[in-house]
């Protein structure tokens, strides 16, 4: 079985929006080390529910970041965006 997390970038608007985006990349990175297959970005606009207006951008990103897991786009496009999942990925 494999097994992925959805991550959201939520802002209450109290910290700031940079403090955002690091605390859900070193999630990431920790889901990474730990042995997560998969994480799905949600990709908002225009709000603060999660603030990641742009899934390609942020997936390259955590692409490369994480030396294993593949990053894709919530919901799932046809066919989904996903960046990495072709690649070599490292023994576990």
């Amino acid at each position: 079985m494999k097994v992925g997390v959805l991550q959201f970038f939520s802002w209450s608007r109290r910290i700031p929006l940079a403090t955002v985006y690091e605390r859900a990349l070193s999630r990431i990175e920790v889901m990474d080390r730990t042995g997560y297959d998969c994480v799905w970005l949600a990709e908002h606009h225009f709000n603060t529910y999660s603030v990641c207006p742009s899934i390609n951008v942020m997936a390259t990103h955590v692409a490369a970041r994480t030396q294993a897991s593949c990053a894709s786009a919530w919901p799932c496009r046809s066919p989904p965006s996903t960046i990495r999942c072709a690649s070599p990925r490292r023994s576990r």
